[in-house]
């Protein structure tokens, strides 16, 4: 099933670099404000590809290419809305490119060198994040400041909905209940223990060897500390962005239920038990319904899950 279209983002951006599509399709590596920080490398952009005039031919090879050269500020939208991996250029906004200090040094006027556009620092991927404090003062709780991140931080990838965040921290309650405290950044624990996979988990998701290894790497990119719960609610946002099968079909999702089992099954991924789940979507992304097998605590997940959706749509309402 498609879901192009469905949501609708428009874009202003910056051409990083062009010539470095493999696939010879001239695509564009396009870094975008407000989503792309400058934490994000030019090879880790997405391609964009660029609407040409209908005067061409338009396949194999036979019309025009784009001509947009680095430095080039553009214009354009998402082909998938607020997952924002597919960029489209519709086309260039005339600007007045800046020379660079080097250049301005350059004594001999007659040299080859050429005045070109300075990239603009694109805005971190979260930005102007204060955690919430209760109404007396006192620092939130874990859940809250997630539910506050989730819900009131600029430049994340994609605008959650409550019944998205009460999935996820239904979800990261469960996993990371750690020495009395509940989404614990320092939470450890055993997966999958008793068989020949496991190993140990850390965090509030309970990230397995190899991505705790992408959360130190994140952390280490965005100058934080990975042991602590705001770089932890980062890489969630990131990694939901960066890898659609850890995402699946989580932000189609309309209730507090399907958000739930959706983050459970394709982020978290906790240990299949024996028996078919009662929680099923009965095909409404496309799976039979004998797909779901019982996954560990996710009636206690669902519970805490719609425990956050009232405690936290009420409060936010006063």
């Amino acid at each position: 099933m498609s879901f192009y279209g469905d949501i609708f983002r428009w874009f202003y951006g910056i051409i990083a670099e062009t010539g470095t599509d493999p696939k010879g399709l001239d695509r564009i590596k396009v870094r975008v404000d407000g989503v792309h920080g400058h934490n994000i490398s030019d090879a880790d952009l997405p391609f964009a590809q660029c609407v040409l005039p209908t005067t061409g031919g338009g396949t194999s090879g036979i019309g025009e290419n784009p001509r947009l050269e680095a430095g080039a500020r553009v214009f354009g939208f998402f082909a998938d809305g607020n997952l924002c991996q597919a960029p489209i250029i519709i086309g260039c906004i005339p600007h007045i490119g800046e020379s660079t200090e080097t250049q301005h040094n350059i004594k001999d006027v007659s040299s080859s060198a050429v005045i070109t556009s300075i990239r603009p620092k694109a805005r971190a991927l979260v930005t102007g994040f204060t955690p919430a404090r209760t109404p007396t003062g006192e620092a939130a709780d874990n859940p809250h400041v997630a539910w506050d991140f989730f819900a009131t931080t600029p430049g994340l990838c994609y605008h959650y909905k409550p019944h998205h965040i009460a999935g996820m921290i239904g979800n990261l309650t469960i996993e990371s209940r750690f020495e009395g405290v509940e989404m614990n950044p320092l939470a450890r624990g055993k997966e999958k223990e008793g068989t020949i996979a496991e190993y140990e988990a850390f965090g509030i998701a309970q990230w397995g060897p190899d991505r705790q290894q992408k959360l130190k790497d994140f952390a280490n990119r965005e100058k934080d500390n990975y042991r602590e719960l705001l770089p932890q609610l980062k890489f969630i946002d990131y990694e939901l962005s960066r890898y659609s099968y850890h995402r699946g079909p989580f932000f189609f999702t309309e209730t507090v239920e399907e958000a739930t089992m959706m983050f459970m099954r394709f982020y978290e991924m906790p240990q299949l038990k024996s028996g078919l789940s009662k929680f099923t979507n009965n095909g409404t992304f496309g799976y039979p319904r004998r797909y779901w097998n019982i996954r560990f605590a996710e009636e206690k997940r669902l519970t805490a899950a719609k425990e956050a959706y009232n405690k936290f749509t009420q409060l936010y309402k006063e």
